[in-house]
């Protein structure tokens, strides 16, 4: 009886300890798998518009190192440099090329949006179709404003004025078309459009009168040694106010427009803007993983260090765009016919359109 008593115990014992082995090897692995993210020891590869170097990839690194910070698996980020057709070639590959499997990140440049609407050649791709993840910018501020030696001190005055010779960059740049704009809402008589000028020979051209007006941000020696006559506000979006306490109080240019039609007009232009650096993911993304990156991508926006580094890298304030907030702007692009001829017409080299 004493040895029969004695065996059971060390039974009991042994299918214990038995089990709990048994309970260790199969459990422990797959909780440990359950719980590893899958973004850990994985390479996101973002897809860029631009060359390497430029102010677009300051813009983005800017934002890449807060974006791996917050997503679960932290894992590494590795740059693909794609310019062309001015965000053409890296739109369709990301839309016709890039796996859907949430490690190819597009940033492409505002170009995109306005190429798809306005029907470019060589556009391959829907950006309805594309998941947006935000942007870093969204929001410009321009002001209206002409050389002190013009002596036109009001809008009226400009209005009166004669070949008011406007600089830009190039025909078709937004520059170049927010000053014909601003000419055709004033209905200013005969303007010039100048253009050739990268941003700083353009300042350097309106100190020295070969151009006598811009629609740009004005650098500080133009209001502090007050170079300049302003007259209008052009921010993009239009509730949007100049952060320099100057020009709160100017007009802003969506009250020049008179009819419905000249305010699709407008803000046609202001989407083409306001979409900013479109962080885009191939259609078809599995949904879980399309929240894993937006939800990272919300609180980068909001980093601390994010919005240092952006401002060290690119000189002005981050103006973040979140990810529902740029879907929905896309989504909302006035795309009417007679809207979008309209927008050619001033956007192109010809003769201003009759109003």
């Amino acid at each position: 009886m004493l040895l029969l008593t004695g065996v059971v115990p060390m039974n009991k014992t042994f299918h214990a300890l038995f089990a709990f082995v048994l309970l260790s090897q199969f459990s422990g692995p797959a909780t440990s798998f359950a719980e590893t993210p899958f973004y850990q020891g994985k390479t996101i590869t973002v897809v860029q518009s631009t060359e390497p170097g430029g102010s677009g990839d300051l813009r983005t690194r800017a934002v890449t190192a807060a974006l791996s910070k917050h997503i679960a698996g932290n894992p590494a980020i590795m740059m693909q440099y794609m310019p062309g057709g001015g965000g053409i070639k890296a739109a369709n590959y990301m839309f016709k090329t890039a796996r859907p499997d949430g490690l190819t990140i597009g940033r492409i440049g505002p170009g995109h949006v306005q190429s798809a609407v306005m029907h470019d050649r060589g556009v391959n791709f829907d950006i309805d179709q594309f998941i947006y993840m935000g942007s870093p910018i969204s929001r410009w501020a321009s002001v209206f404003y002409t050389r002190k030696e013009l002596g036109l001190t009001t809008l009226e005055k400009v209005q009166g004025a004669t070949r008011l010779r406007i600089g830009a960059q190039s025909v078709g740049h937004p520059v170049y078309v927010r000053g014909r704009l601003v000419a055709w809402l004033l209905g200013l008589k005969e303007p010039q459009f100048v253009t050739g000028y990268s941003g700083p020979e353009m300042e350097v051209a309106f100190r020295q009168g070969e151009i006598n007006a811009l629609v740009e941000d004005p650098g500080e020696e133009e209001i502090k040694n007050e170079f300049a006559h302003f007259h209008m506000v052009f921010n993009t979006p239009n509730q949007y106010k100049h952060p320099h306490p100057r020009f709160r109080s100017l007009p802003r240019v969506h009250e020049f427009a008179k009819t419905e039609k000249e305010e699709k007009l407008l803000a046609l232009f202001q989407v083409f803007r306001a979409v900013g650096d479109s962080y885009v993911l191939p259609p078809g993304t599995a949904r879980e993983r399309v929240e894993i990156l937006r939800e990272a991508m919300r609180k980068a926006l909001k980093d601390a260090e994010f919005y240092q580094r952006f401002k060290a890298s690119f000189g002005v304030e981050a103006t973040p765009l979140l990810p529902e907030e740029q879907q929905k702007l896309v989504k909302d692009t006035p795309r009417e016919t007679e809207i979008l001829e309209l927008y050619k017409a001033l956007a192109g080299h010809g003769s201003l359109p009759v109003r």
